[in-house]
Formats: C-alpha cells, sequence, structure tokens
C-alpha cells in the first residue's frame, strides 16, 4: 500500500497556471507533472511560453493563478534562492555561465549553499568523469569555450547544487546539429544519476529521442501531451503541432 501511495505523489506539477505580461497572456492555465527520473519535454515555436513556464517554476516570474508542487508541497510564489532548498536548479536559456570567470569559479558558484568541502569535492571529481573537457579546461576562462563547451558548463554547474529536479531552457540554442546530438546525449544520461528533467525546447525532433513524455504547447497553452513516441509517430500532429 505503501508503495502505490508513493507513486501518486508528483515530483513536479504544476495545477492551472497562468502568466501575464501586463495586458499580455504567455502562460494559460497549464497542468503538466513530471514524475522521478523522468525526462518531460515541453515543446513549441518561438514564442509560445515555455520559458515563462519554466521561468515561472523556478521564481523569476510569478503566476497570476495556479498552484506549483515539489513533492507535495506548494512552492508557488517562494523566492528563487528558497526553491533551491527544494532540489530545483536550472540551465537557462542558451546555457548562459559567467563567461569572465574560469570553469572551475562557475562551477563552484553553482555549489555555493554547500557548505561541506569534501561534499564540494566528490561532486567536481563526478562532475570531471561526466564532462572530462571541463577537467581539462576547468583553469580556462569560460568565455573562451566553444558554444557546445558553454552549454556542457552550464549543465555541470547546476549538477553542483544536487539537485533533484532540473529545468533546462532551449539548451540548442545557437548550437550546431552535432553539438545539439551530443548536449541531448549527456541530458539522457543523467537518468541513471537520480535527476528528474523538465526541458523546454523548440528542437522538437531531438529532444523527443530522449524524453519519456511530452506536452505540445502552443500561444501559452498546452494543446497535446503523451509519450514521446506517441507524439512523434502521430503524423497529424506532426504537421499540425510539431513542424516535423
Amino acid at each position: 500500500m505503501e508503495e502505490n501511495t508513493k507513486k501518486v505523489i508528483k515530483v513536479l506539477k504544476l495545477e492551472n497556471v497562468s502568466i501575464s505580461y501586463g495586458k499580455i497572456s504567455a502562460v494559460r492555465n497549464v497542468s503538466i507533472h513530471v514524475e522521478k527520473n523522468e525526462i518531460v519535454a515541453i515543446v513549441g515555436a518561438n514564442g509560445a511560453g515555455k520559458t515563462t513556464l519554466i521561468n515561472a517554476i523556478m521564481g523569476f516570474v510569478s503566476p497570476q493563478k495556479g498552484k506549483i508542487f515539489v513533492k507535495g508541497h506548494e512552492i508557488t510564489n517562494l523566492a528563487p534562492w528558497k526553491k533551491l532548498a527544494f532540489g530545483l536548479a536550472i540551465v537557462p536559456e542558451g546555457g548562459r555561465v559567467f563567461r569572465n570567470l574560469t570553469v572551475k569559479e562557475n562551477l563552484l558558484l553553482g555549489a555555493y549553499r554547500i557548505k561541506d568541502k569534501s561534499k564540494i569535492d566528490d561532486k567536481m571529481n563526478e562532475i570531471f568523469q561526466m564532462f572530462p573537457k571541463m577537467k581539462k579546461r576547468y583553469r580556462q576562462i569560460a568565455g573562451t569555450l566553444s558554444g557546445g563547451e558553454r552549454q556542457m558548463l552550464a549543465i555541470a554547474r547546476a549538477l553542483m547544487s544536487f539537485p533533484k529536479i532540473l529545468l533546462i531552457d532551449e539548451i540548442s540554442m545557437g548550437l550546431m546539429p552535432k553539438l545539439v546530438d551530443e548536449v541531448l546525449e549527456t541530458i539522457h544520461n543523467l537518468k541513471s544519476k537520480d535527476v528528474t528533467i523538465l526541458i523546454a525546447e523548440q528542437n522538437t525532433n531531438e529532444v523527443l529521442d530522449i524524453a519519456d513524455r511530452a506536452y505540445v504547447m502552443q500561444n501559452g497553452l498546452i494543446v497535446m501531451s503523451g509519450t514521446a513516441e506517441e507524439l512523434k509517430n502521430d503524423s497529424k500532429i506532426k504537421e499540425s503541432y510539431l513542424g516535423i
């Protein structure tokens, strides 16, 4: 009985979330959920509301309506730094890093809430195993990295906070197709690290290859949802909503 109870608790859940900027409605009555260790994608064209939704979950914007829960605890209006305590971390749009700092300094900033130096050292070693290029370049200024390497650093920096839920926004932005595949493969491999992932991405075809489920967003609304395989193989959905 206890096992069944655990299964119905969503790691991340949004209920009827609406967000407006003045008179402009960016997100309307969105309800989604993410289960433990899932990769769930929010896909749709530029301007669909994906980034606004990610920013609301992290606390950068406030919903005018609706609720956001992490493991059953409401976090709707908490400040971003308080949401970190619930295991949330974000890889922002375009994988932004601190360009004037070294790779190592960027990683240490990701772990600023961690007080135990041995935990930081252990996590740093784990990151270097996952991202060997980061170890080779740990003294290098982040702004001199390639676009793909900066995306990897943004992911690695988020992982330094020991997140349980990783929010990823438009990770493929500005990357060549080969690098997109490399970055998405890295994200897919995080499933084995006990990390639950919600990724907003307009590069639909590629992200559906790594996702378990997906929500299709259009004009601030969720217009379709299902397993990634269902969405990718439905010709009507592909033509009408996904552009693939």
